[in-house]
């Protein structure tokens, strides 16, 4: 069942602790859509706070100061991107896979050493003032050896050889699957700044294109890079 993260601008980061500890965020009360409150509360937003300033500090000791610089700025600006997810794993210990709900197709992702231990969702959702923003809830989180089925009812199992690969599935549009695992996040998942349209809707409308659009060779040079 999926757990809701608070939309507090740290749920990535809730989910990542949620996943360590889900025994800490059942202690605490939280609404409808997923913010803490009462006792207990502060504790786990301190902890999602910690977990973002390890992030920057990993990101400034490995000499990547313009990932740090972006990781410290506020608000959807210094969201985590694509390319913070194998250090999230890394300094939390976490090993875990993420799925878009706004492609259901898509295989789920890998980062980190090991099996996952968590599966994480990127959805778009409505914040009290009706303006639309991609936020991180945690889809399940997986005991060791776990068989993992996708929200869809497609499986995806472990194999000896470690988690499957991503395949692109020959039955639709290799387009489709070119977009969602080279334009992840940053190209498309993160609203334009001053737009209220969410990420999830931009990905919806680049795949309904692609539907007439066919793709040779490497990344289009306008996909390269989210315009801000």
């Amino acid at each position: 069942m999926m757990r809701r993260m608070p939309p507090d601008g740290l749920c990535l980061y809730h989910a990542v602790k949620y996943a360590c500890n889900p025994d800490e965020y059942h202690k605490v009360d939280a609404t409808e859509n997923g913010m803490l409150i009462g006792a207990g509360s502060e504790k786990l937003f301190q902890a999602a706070a910690d977990l973002r300033q390890e992030l920057i500090d990993a990101a400034m000791a490995r000499g990547r100061i313009e990932q740090a610089t972006r990781l410290m700025k506020s608000g959807s600006e210094g969201y985590p991107e694509e390319e913070d997810f194998p250090l999230l794993a890394c300094i939390s210990s976490l090993p875990f896979e993420i799925v878009i709900e706004a492609a259901p197709a898509m295989e789920p992702m890998k980062y980190g050493d090991g099996e996952p231990r968590a599966r994480f969702i990127l959805r778009d959702i409505l914040d009290g003032a009706g303006h639309r923003s991609s936020h991180w809830d945690v889809d399940a989180v997986y005991a060791r050896g776990t068989k993992r089925r996708r929200i869809t009812g497609r499986c995806r199992m472990c194999t000896a050889g470690g988690p499957a690969k991503f395949q692109p599935d020959s039955a639709r549009d290799p387009g489709i699957d070119f977009l969602i695992r080279f334009c992840l996040v940053e190209q498309l998942l993160r609203p334009p700044r001053g737009s209220e349209a969410g990420g999830a809707a931009a990905l919806q409308d680049e795949i309904q294109s692609r539907n007439h659009t066919q793709i040779s060779g490497g990344l289009r040079p306008d996909l390269g890079r989210a315009q801000n």
